[in-house]
């Protein structure tokens, strides 16, 4: 595919049409749109698609240079001296110039590409219009929106004679597809989202930009990933694009740019006290700058981002300290600094050289908040250099551990910790080390030998709150949720400001997993906003309780809201440029496979999500991506891709961990299923059975035990389903319960109930696959009219899968024919497994599986393995 015209389908289709078209009314048309949205590249690809033995395309292009000279733009389709003759007058230069064309085209219709139409000298554009005018030619123009056009262009759709198309730039979803197809292979969605922002639409920039961050490796592939390991700049090619536009500005233009790219956006009352109020607006209508009202403010930037990277770039070094000094004393100098004038003042001292350590340690502050790591940590190395003392090492510290540098983090946290001289001092040091050994590195124990240090240095009940909280998130990930909601419980009751938040944290979770759905929803809620008006530094950022909802809400049964809540979160770390929040909402999507049955999404998400947590040095969350990206694959019918990834899972060398519960028996089982060992599957989710009681997750485990009923054990777990479900809050559990005894009872009825349940509350696979058991067991009754509608409540179910799971709906088919022994039999032996290994794998002997293989081929009209290799594709494929 010619990546131009991704995004663009639509125009094509309407252009193509005007073109082949009969009708008289169809004599062209003018595409208009700023420089750069592509209107040539889209032109060219409509005149390449009519090509045939039907129509005569030439393509011409106006230019300044031709513009001096009559007929200068079609000077190369028309030999004058061969065919204009002694045609002298203007009238008559034109009738001949139109007669060559049309003797050109023959017996074909005539399509003519005027590239640049406002450029056109105006004999040329008197031909153009003649020629539409009287049907000799379907004229296919390109004009800018923002230049004059000569007259009898302007009167082409001022008078009807041709439609007018505005082209606007490709949007963000365009520009995803266009980068991916381009690359090939898998891109991290923050790629596009910072293309996007920068090329605003514009193909050509967004070309250079791409071409420009790969040359350069600013972009590289990693994992099979595409990734941005540096920020975008402008290629030296795009430099000499944007140089050319500013050709012809002043001096004092120039320098007025050179202010504004390194300020923007500058409120007009800061700008109009650096320069005149005429500069700004000359500038504005050359199109360099743009201004809009911001509440109440009117502000000015450059008219697009790419200006101001170039600008910034042409910069002599030598000037910047100049600009960004004048910047900063020009605001100061209108009073005291607004809240949000705190960061761009010091980022402004920062290039001018530095400023008071109180201002940089306040925009450090302030930049970490927003995710921009690099810069909070350069004010914050210039406010220790200012003498911002603890706090500012303190900040340097964590942003080390942010930015996945555990290794500086711990060093710099151990000199701190021998200088510390008050319990506040030592609680931020404590808090810092929690965070770079154990959350953030992965050292369980070592965090739990920290909270031991802690109790015995440290004092202040505030800080040892703090403190007991994050101890209380180790205990959910080495013991689980049982023992971490008895660490929380006090807490709950007296903590407050971020003491009570990261209780939240580990709560939330906690509660979810215990049952206790409608608390950890509360919590979460009660997390939320604590986090959020809290002051000072940000060692994890509010966003994290909103995940924590979203599994809430999914276990609740609310798998809808917790879907847009997370792809809501997912876009908007996206937006702000948050990668480790990108990476906790592609898990979170990762997740859904089980029950919503999207599994290629998940499956993309799960790659990302890894990937990420890889990149930032985070093995906890690693880990816990690569349990859920397990899963995904297993669903898909990736059985290998699944293994390697639970392989990658053990070679990180973790002990076995608890903060997802016992998600990792349960994509143990579903790797084992998908591999055809349904013996194995069995024996990891009774595993995960008992863990999950042990430890107090039992969402999980009643997760379990609706798997063992959906792999076709529903009559052996009931009993301990119901005993299990009953402490589990929400009509999702209920649910699973209903469909596990409608399947052991054979109840279609029952089974045509619980689909449409599942369908309500978003769990389309759960959906699919019980209407799809309903239908068979209405055709086992002869029932084929309540079997069809079962069928097409399956099907409807599948369209909101976004990607079925041949995984779990196999069992529905195979489920219907053959007994459990039979199943097991039956897939070990398409796995490619022998008759003795198969029968040393069940503790059965030879002839007992030689007998139930014959009753498999003779159910399934099958004679041979290679016949039962296929059935089991097939049923997968359903």
């Amino acid at each position: 595919m010619r990546w131009e015209f991704v995004g663009r389908d639509a125009e094509i289709r309407v252009l193509t049409e005007l073109i082949t078209s009969t009708a008289p009314c169809a004599r062209g048309a003018v595409l208009a749109g700023k420089s750069g949205v592509g209107k040539t590249a889209l032109a060219v690809e409509c005149l390449r698609q009519v090509e045939g033995p039907s129509f005569a395309t030439f393509h011409v292009s106006a230019s300044r240079a031709a513009a001096f000279m009559p007929l200068g733009a079609v000077a190369s389709l028309l030999p004058v001296s061969q065919y204009l003759g002694n045609a002298i007058t203007p009238a008559q230069m034109l009738s001949a110039a139109a007669a060559e064309l049309v003797r050109r085209a023959g017996d074909r219709r005539l399509v003519l590409l005027v590239d640049d139409a406002h450029l056109l000298d105006d004999a040329t554009a008197t031909l153009i219009h003649q020629l539409a005018a009287s049907g000799s030619a379907f004229v296919l123009g390109t004009v800018r929106s923002t230049a004059s056009a000569p007259g009898p262009v302007v009167s082409l759709w001022k008078d009807g004679l041709v439609e007018r198309i505005e082209v606007v730039g490709l949007d963000e979803e365009s520009i995803a597809e266009l980068v991916t197809t381009v690359l090939g292979g898998q891109v991290d969605q923050a790629v596009p989202a910072r293309l996007a922002e920068r090329c605003q639409g514009n193909i050509l920039f967004l070309r250079e930009l791409l071409l420009g961050a790969i040359a350069d490796h600013n972009l590289v592939q990693d994992s099979g990933i595409w990734f941005l390991a540096r920020p975008l700049t402008p290629s030296d090619r795009l430099v000499e694009l944007v140089e050319l536009r500013l050709e012809g500005l002043s001096p004092q233009e120039r320098t007025l740019l050179e202010l504004l790219s390194w300020g923007e956006p500058l409120e007009i009352t800061e700008l109009s006290a650096l320069t005149g109020i005429s500069d700004i607006e000359q500038l504005e209508r050359q199109g360099f700058v743009s201004s809009r009202i911001e509440g109440d403010r009117l502000e000015v930037r450059m008219a697009h981002p790419v200006y101001g990277d170039v600008v910034r770039a042409r910069t002599p070094a030598i000037r910047v300290p100049s600009i960004t000094t004048r910047l900063a004393d020009t605001v100061e100098a209108q009073g005291s600094c607004h809240p949000r004038d705190i960061l761009r003042v010091a980022t402004w001292r920062l290039h001018g050289g530095g400023g008071p350590a109180e201002l940089m340690l306040a925009a450090a502050t302030a930049a970490q908040r927003d995710y921009n790591f690099i810069l909070a940590e350069a004010l914050a190395q210039r406010a220790l250099a200012a003498g911002a003392g603890f706090d500012a090492a303190i900040l340097l510290a964590e942003l080390a551990t942010q930015q996945g540098r555990t290794a500086d983090g711990h060093d710099q946290l151990l000199r701190l910790a021998a200088k510390t001289t008050t319990d506040a001092q030592r609680g931020r040091v404590t808090i810092a080390r929690l965070n770079n050994e154990a959350f953030y590195g992965g050292l369980i124990d070592e965090g739990l030998r920290i909270v031991k240090e802690a109790d015995v240095a440290i004092d202040d009940p505030l800080w040892l709150d703090w403190v007991h909280s994050m101890r209380a998130g180790l205990v959910l990930a080495k013991w689980g949720p049982r023992q971490a909601i008895e660490s929380v419980e006090p807490l709950l009751h007296r903590a407050n400001g971020r003491p009570l938040a990261w209780t939240c944290q580990v709560a939330s979770p906690a509660h979810a997993r215990f049952g206790l759905l409608l608390e950890a929803l509360s919590i979460s809620e009660r997390g939320y906003t604590t986090a959020e008006s809290a002051a000072g530094p940000s060692d994890w950022f509010p966003w994290t309780h909103l995940f924590f909802r979203s599994q809430a809400f999914a276990w609740w049964g609310r798998l809808d809201e917790a879907d847009q809540l997370a792809r809501d979160q997912y876009n908007q770390a996206l937006h702000d440029g948050s990668v480790e929040k990108q990476a906790w909402f592609a898990f979170a999507l990762t997740t859904e496979a089980a029950d919503r049955g999207n599994v290629c999404d998940a499956v993309k998400f799960g790659k990302e999500a890894v990937a990420l947590f890889h990149n930032l040095t985070r093995p906890l969350m690693e880990y816990v991506s690569l349990t859920a990206l397990a899963s995904a694959l297993a669903l898909n019918g990736q059985a290998e891709e699944a293994q390697q990834t639970l392989a990658a899972l053990d070679a990180l060398g973790l002990p076995r961990l608890y903060l997802a519960g016992i998600d990792l028996e349960l994509a143990r089982a579903w790797t084992a299923a998908a591999a055809n060992d349904l013996p194995q599957a069995c024996k990891f989710l009774e595993e995960a059975v008992s863990v999950g009681q042990r430890i107090g997750d039992r969402v999980g485990a009643v997760n379990a035990l609706h798997m063992l009923g959906r792999l076709g054990y529903s009559k052996d777990v009931g009993d301990r389903m119901q005993d299990l479900a009953k402490h589990v809050e929400g009509p999702l559990a209920a649910a699973r319960i209903n469909h596990t005894t409608a399947l052991a009872e054979d109840d279609p009825n029952g089974l045509d109930a619980v689909s449409a349940t599942f369908r309500g509350m978003g769990a389309y696979l759960l959906a699919a696959e019980a209407a799809s058991d309903a239908a068979i067991a209405w055709r086992r009754r002869g029932k084929d009219r309540k079997a069809a509608a079962s069928e097409f409540q399956a099907a409807a179910s599948t369209i909101n899968c976004a990607g079925l799971s041949p995984l779990a709906l196999r069992g529905t088919t195979i489920r219907g024919l053959l007994t459990r022994a039979e199943q097991e039999a039956a897939l070990l032996a398409a796995a490619g497994r022998s008759n003795k290994a198969i029968a040393d794998q069940l503790y059965l002997s030879v002839r007992t599986v030689e007998g139930r293989l014959q009753r498999v081929y003779e159910k399934l009209g099958i004679s041979s393995r290679e016949q039962l290799a296929s059935a089991v594709g097939a049923a997968r494929s359903q």
